[in-house]
């Protein structure tokens, strides 16, 4: 019923946002889509094929995966992202199990984390979550890292946009949006 809502409000493009479901598989990312184009006819977007399309317009072959992820999504993620060609240099979780625990992580926490993970040979960080505050440490991240950061809502946000035939540049959220 939701997604025949959306289809009455005349949107252009409905992203599912979600990132330990979207890369659980590809079949699932497919299925997903799929179910949306069918409910609504309009074309569907997911997280894990922004997160992809980012990390390759950056050239970022070398990432750090960071989430607030159990161990087990933490492991299927990383396994996703080796399976799009993509080298998993480090990856950490934080084992919350819930959105409204992953919601409730301050911004800092990536930071932090950032920090703790810090890999020289690096070219990306990954923080991998719809459900958690990043995008006001992104740029902080960038510059303290020397690297590009990723996040879920930001890679998703850019896909859309860019899919939508929006090609503004937009500062203060990483060089992904400020950039490409």
């Amino acid at each position: 019923v939701g997604l025949r809502l959306l289809a009455h409000a005349g949107v252009g493009l409905i992203a599912f946002n979600c990132t330990a479901v979207s890369t659980y598989s590809k079949p699932m990312e497919a299925d997903i889509k799929k179910r949306i184009v069918a409910a609504t006819g309009i074309k569907a977007l997911a997280t894990s094929e922004a997160l992809v399309h980012a990390l390759r317009i950056l050239r970022a072959q070398k990432i750090v995966l960071l989430t607030p992820y159990l161990p087990e999504v933490n492991a299927r993620e990383a396994a996703f992202l080796e399976r799009e060609g993509f080298e998993v240099l480090a990856q950490t979780g934080l084992g919350l199990n819930t959105n409204a625990e992953m919601a409730l992580l301050p911004p800092h926490t990536w930071v932090e984390l950032g920090r703790k993970y810090r890999d020289e040979r690096a070219q990306a960080y990954l923080v991998s979550c719809t459900a958690v505050r990043s995008a006001e440490v992104i740029d902080q991240l960038e510059e303290e890292l020397e690297r590009v950061v990723v996040t879920s809502n930001q890679a998703i946000t850019w896909h859309c946009l860019r899919e939508g035939g929006v090609a503004d540049r937009v500062a203060g959220f990483g060089k992904l949006l400020c950039r490409h």
